[in-house]
């Protein structure tokens, strides 16, 4: 069992180094491949944080159509979707409807790989040790998403990096980690206890957490529009910016994974 435990491993880290890839590639890029290709006001920017962002409600309810699947082809699927949402990102939204479309696509896949991801790592740490294996998986994808990072702010110095190349890449990495994902040794769900659980004593946590939620929308979607409509800042700035987040997350990423381990 634990030949297979660390075979899975090294694959889910591979994937997750190539999901960094397109996390650096969507935060680089995508503000400003919104501004240039659509010229979009500020009502527009908010009114597209509803489709962006209506996935991360929907997957509630798309996780437990996909329940019977287990996590890891689920998050095979996730990664699937994101790379079809990519491609239409590129080449199939030449106006602004049809990018809705594609950013919904988009976002469905990523919002579904979110909570795969964790229940992956988790299912692949030995007890005690869930944050260690956390942040190990975590601190792999920010340092691909770093030197991505590093490499985007640099061409776009010198040379200017067309969207549709961008987001193909994009795309390439999302299926290279769909592929690496459906490696792994796969395993149905089983249903335990309740399916849904509200807990009263912790409704400080539950409201903590939609503040920060709340907090998190604003910050990244009028943000980085500020950046590029008021300070007139590109593509590498945004680089950059994503380069000394994730030099950060490196260090960071393990210590808060550790300290949940020892201290909780």
């Amino acid at each position: 069992m634990f030949g297979i435990n660390k075979r899975d491993f090294v694959l889910f880290l591979l994937a997750s180094a190539a999901i960094g890839i397109s996390q650096s590639v969507d935060t680089s890029f995508f503000n400003n491949f919104l501004n240039d290709n659509y010229h979009l006001s500020i009502t527009q920017r908010t009114l597209l944080e509803i489709p962006r962002e209506f996935p991360g409600f929907a997957v509630v309810f798309v996780t437990g159509l996909l329940f019977a699947f287990g996590d890891i082809r689920t998050a095979a699927v996730a990664n699937l979707l994101a790379g079809l949402g990519a491609l239409g990102l590129a080449f199939w939204s030449p106006d602004y409807l049809p990018m809705i479309g594609w950013l919904t696509v988009y976002s469905m896949g990523q919002h579904l790989f979110m909570p795969m991801s964790n229940s992956i790592g988790m299912n692949l740490a030995a007890d005690g040790h869930i944050g260690r294996r956390l942040g190990q998986i975590n601190s792999v994808n920010t340092a691909v998403f770093l030197v991505t990072s590093l490499i985007t702010a640099f061409l776009f110095r010198f040379i200017k990096i067309d969207y549709h190349l961008a987001f193909s890449f994009s795309a390439a990495a999302f299926f290279l980690s769909a592929v690496l994902i459906l490696c792994m040794t796969p395993h149905s769900g089983k249903r335990t206890g309740k399916r849904f659980i509200l807990r009263k004593e912790y409704k400080v946590f539950y409201g903590l957490n939609m503040l920060f939620g709340a907090r998190k929308q604003i910050f990244i979607t009028f943000g980085p529009w500020v950046l590029i409509k008021v300070f007139g800042q590109g593509v590498a700035t945004f680089a950059i910016l994503s380069f000394i987040i994730a030099g950060l997350g490196i260090v960071f990423k393990p210590l808060i994974g550790h300290l949940i381990d020892s201290v909780g």
